[in-house]
Parts: C-alpha cells; structure tokens; sequence
C-alpha cells in the first residue's frame, strides 16, 4: 500500500493522481439539489439506508447516496455523468467512530474505472 501526505500532495496534486476530491474528503456532494428519494434499503444486508438522488450542476454529475437512517451519515455515493447510466466513480464511508454525540468516518474508500484508493484516519 502507498502511503501519502495529504500536506504534501497539496503542491503536487497527489489527491487528484489517486482519484480523491478534496471535496470527497468534507462530502460537499451532500449540499447538492436534492432530486428523488428511492425505496430505502439495507447497505451490507444490515444498515437502513435512505437513498436519494442528488444534481450536482458545478460537476454535471448526478450522485446516489445512501445514508444510514441510524446516524445519519452517508455510508455510499455512486457518481454518474449527466446523461450516463454507468457509474463512473464510487465512495463508500466505514468504521464510523462516535465523539461527544457527532460521528466521524475512520476510512473513506474511492473507487473508479482501474483504480481504488482508501483513505484511513487516525
């Protein structure tokens, strides 16, 4: 496994190079419009999810989310191009950690056409 500082990438644009957003890393997409609720479903055959659809107009993306009825966090966002039925990138959040009421995500993995990338934090 490659191990990289994210300090560091920031000069060299390293995130970009292993097919991480910046804004992956905040999950700005949930700011996005929000265009249609699907059916909820069971994420890894044991988390409630609410699914939605989501229009990022700035990245001409549409992004399904599923997020935890739970806790309240997305757990999964699938990535299309406007006008494309197949995925082109996909997050998935896991190890969630609860802090003084919030939660916080341990890893990120990212995944993409020949390429994944997994981001822990300490």
């Amino acid at each position: 496994m490659r191990k990289i500082n994210i300090q560091d990438s920031a000069k060299n644009d390293k995130l970009g190079y292993v097919g991480v957003r910046a804004s992956d890393l905040v999950m700005s997409f949930l700011f996005c419009k929000p265009e249609k609720e699907f059916d909820s479903e069971l994420l890894r055959n044991m988390v409630h999810c609410r699914v939605f659809l989501l229009d990022d107009k700035e990245n001409k993306e549409k992004i399904k989310v599923w997020i935890s009825s739970e806790h309240a966090f997305p757990l999964k966002a699938e990535f299309y191009r406007y006008g494309e039925e197949k995925r082109f990138r996909e997050l998935e959040a896991g190890a969630l950690t609860k802090k003084n009421d919030l939660y916080y995500v341990r890893r990120i993995r990212l995944e993409g056409p020949g390429w994944i990338t997994r981001i822990d934090f300490d």
